[in-house]
């Protein structure tokens, strides 16, 4: 599974609920993330997270999302079928998540004592 395969799914499932700009995207396939390797001991997916100033990205989901600048994403860039475990994992994240804003987002994963410090 690809980083962008996450980010498609939660704006194709998740997006009008909770509706996400490419910053609160970023965090939301972060948290994703951490819950896989929390809760499994594996991560989801194999794309690179990096620690930008404003706290974790991942490049290819800037790549593939980042010509919407700060609207809400409306549209995944494609259809993509996740495994029923995926699905679990992601739902619960977005569950959990979804209504807090991005810099509610990057005030969480960044947070002292938390997974990204």
């Amino acid at each position: 599974m690809r980083a962008v395969d996450v980010a498609n799914y939660l704006v194709e499932r998740w997006g009008r609920c909770y509706p996400a700009t490419i910053h609160k995207l970023n965090r939301l396939v972060y948290l994703v993330q951490a819950e896989a390797i929390a809760t499994t001991g594996e991560p989801l997916f194999e794309d690179c997270i990096e620690a930008w100033q404003c706290g974790p990205v991942v490049p290819a989901v800037i790549h593939a999302f980042g010509e919407w600048g700060d609207t809400a994403i409306t549209e995944p860039t494609e259809h993509v079928e996740v495994k029923p475990d995926a699905v679990r994992l992601i739902d619960s994240v977005a569950e959990n998540y979804g209504s807090l804003s991005a810099f509610d987002l990057v005030s969480l994963v960044c947070r002292p004592g938390g997974a990204w410090a």
